[in-house]
């Protein structure tokens, strides 16, 4: 018989170590990305 933990309510925290570099070279690439121009509805 396999048992499973109780469930948990909430969300719980977590951390995630990610590199300045890492995170620098993301923010130009998306700098660099060609996007299209807003429009306005109307």
């Amino acid at each position: 018989m396999t048992t499973s933990p109780p469930p948990t309510d909430g969300i719980r925290p977590f951390r995630l170590a990610i590199p300045q570099s890492d995170l620098d070279d993301l923010h130009d690439r998306l700098d660099r990305t060609p996007r299209p121009h807003r429009r306005t509805a109307g």
